[in-house]
């Protein structure tokens, strides 16, 4: 019959009469707990970036929106976020890491070689991600890490301000590491949060 409440829901009203109230507090907890975690993971553990300046091309260009992991720890070849430690410029900056603590680096002639530790011989690191010749302070003297710290380059090495003239940087001080997928994905991520702007 049409407008008469079903005999299990009936049942259920009197077992359990608050019900619905119970039901909403429980769905707006669960909602809740997710914006709380949504939070937390983007902005204390992933942390979008936006780049500005010519210092990563060909790999990165203004305007490029990234995603920073606050959690992992720099590699060789990984591209990291690292305090500008000028008073001018922008707040960060955003470079290759070339050497790591311990690491023994020089360049010649426009080309890095690196010797890890307790290594004898420098050997030629493959850098497919530059492009062109790279002749702007294309002599790096031997430098050894220390302990703690780490040596940045930009991709653009004719137009990059880095560990040639900041020196060393502390990896405590660091950002973040940039995520593969978000260098993957960048087109994506730029048309997306350019949109948003």
């Amino acid at each position: 019959m049409e407008g008469e409440t079903p005999y299990k829901d009936l049942l259920r009203e009197r077992k359990e009469p608050n019900y619905e109230f119970y039901s909403t507090v429980k769905f707006l907890f669960v909602l809740l707990s997710v914006l709380a975690c949504f939070t937390i993971v983007f902005t204390q553990i992933l942390i979008g970036v936006k780049v500005v300046g010519p210092s990563m091309l060909p790999t990165l260009e203004t305007g490029d929106y990234l995603f920073v992991s606050t959690l992992a720890e720099p590699n060789h070849g990984d591209i990291v976020v690292v305090p500008n430690p000028r008073p001018t410029g922008g707040q960060y900056l955003i470079k290759r890491v070339v050497g790591l603590p311990g690491d023994t680096i020089k360049a010649e002639n426009g080309i890095l070689y690196r010797k890890g530790p307790g290594e004898s011989d420098f050997s030629a690191v493959v850098e497919g991600y530059l492009e062109g010749t790279w002749t702007h302070e294309n002599k790096i003297l031997p430098v050894t890490i220390k302990p703690g710290h780490m040596y940045v380059l930009g991709d653009n090495r004719n137009n990059s301000t880095d560990s040639r003239e900041l020196d060393q940087f502390k990896i405590v001080e660091m950002l973040g590491v940039v995520t593969d997928w978000s260098i993957a994905h960048k087109e994506f991520l730029t048309a997306v949060f350019g949109f948003l702007q």
